[in-house]
């Protein structure tokens, strides 16, 4: 076997076990709110059905470990079917009115197509969901950039201030360290509790 493909069966196989756990957690926090204590506690839960079922998937279980997760899956879902009903939207279909779609194209305004073109020429990242989410922002609306642009820069300043405020504690710590007590180092402390 090629070794890219038993990888990306390892992969695969993982993120189907990530996503059996996930629905196993939300089974167990649904059933507990609905009727506490039924699976008992997630620990509990996990010992009694997570960790049979999850060690029954692997593609080298034995036979016992198969046999264990098809009984604890049937118990399972035995225990659950009374109140935990997964379906999917086709059972709501005929009792919700026809859905009816519009698509509305509207053309830029200049400013837009300005900001636009103004983007691809200058500001093109190498990735392409940055710029679609940067042209998108242009196409909805300008007023978002703007926004966008307040936000950036007050996050900006937190971090500038976070920076400046680990340089005051390294300083501090420094000169109670060093058990300096100079006056240029008394100045320099007051600067930076005065900021």
């Amino acid at each position: 076997m090629n070794p890219a493909t038993h990888i990306t069966l390892i992969l695969k196989q993982n993120n189907n076990l990530i996503l059996y756990f996930i629905l196993f957690y939300l089974d167990h926090c649904m059933v507990d709110f609905i009727r506490p204590n039924l699976l008992g506690s997630i620990k509990e839960f996990t010992n009694r059905f997570i960790n049979p079922i999850t060690n029954g998937q692997y593609s080298d279980s034995t036979e016992l470990d198969v046999r264990l997760m098809k009984r604890r899956s049937h118990v399972l879902h035995r225990m659950l079917e009374g109140f935990v009903q997964r379906f999917d939207y086709s059972v709501l279909t005929p009792f919700l009115p026809p859905k009816h779609e519009y698509v509305i194209y509207l053309k830029m305004a200049d400013i837009q197509i300005e900001l636009y073109q103004k983007y691809l020429s200058d500001y093109r990242q190498p990735e392409l969901f940055s710029n679609y989410h940067m042209l998108q922002m242009v196409w909805t609306h300008p007023k978002l950039l703007a926004l966008y642009l307040k936000r950036t820069e007050s996050k900006q300043e937190k971090l500038k201030l976070k920076s400046i405020e680990s340089g005051f504690l390294n300083d501090e710590s420094s000169d109670v360290e060093g058990n300096s007590n100079s006056v240029e180092e008394a100045e320099v402390l007051t600067i930076h509790m005065t900021i």
